[in-house]
């Protein structure tokens, strides 16, 4: 700075910096700094694939929306699991009841295909829960600033395929 060549005090930034920055000796007044407009709104992962339509499974749908509904009375989350044999419409009858709950997860709904019968095998639980993880920090990424994010570490790196693993609702 011009006419402080001289001068014993330092005045240092480092690392990335995202966002104003305000560096002062002094400072007589009032500063007053204002950013952009508001933070880009993001939407949540809504993972489900479309629902199918099924026939002659109101009973079991009930009996699912009971359980709920009784977990949700008592204070407890939600677990239930749907029993079968292959290709009689478990994941077809799930998927139809969870498009139902979509009101009651406003933060969004994410899916795995285990891939109990797929021919290479089962998915591997680390890398099911590495897609969950991208999915809300895809979302997260526009939507925080460095100074938001609650660890020093700073946030996870992006999908290694560089995709956004949440798709659009009903398509």
């Amino acid at each position: 700075m011009r006419g402080h060549e001289h001068s014993t005090n330092t005045n240092e930034l480092s690392g990335t910096v995202h966002g104003f920055v305000v560096q002062a000796g002094s400072v007589h007044g009032g500063i007053h700094v204002s950013g952009g407009g508001a933070r880009e709104e993001v939407p949540p992962p809504w993972q489900l694939p479309p629902s199918v339509r099924i026939t002659d499974r109101a009973d079991e749908l009930r009996a699912l929306e009971a359980h709920r509904g009784r977990a949700t009375e008592d204070g407890h989350p939600t677990l239930a699991a749907v029993s079968g044999l292959g290709g009689v419409g478990k994941t077809a009858v799930a998927l139809a009841w969870l498009h139902t709950l979509r009101p009651h997860f406003p933060g969004g709904q994410l899916y795995a295909d285990l891939g109990a019968q797929a021919p290479d095998g089962p998915a591997d639980p680390g890398e099911v829960v590495a897609r969950f993880l991208r999915a809300h920090w895809e979302g997260w990424r526009r939507a925080i600033t460095p100074r938001d994010w609650p660890c020093s570490s700073g946030p996870p790196p992006p999908s290694r395929s560089g995709a956004t693993p949440s798709g659009t609702p009903g398509r």
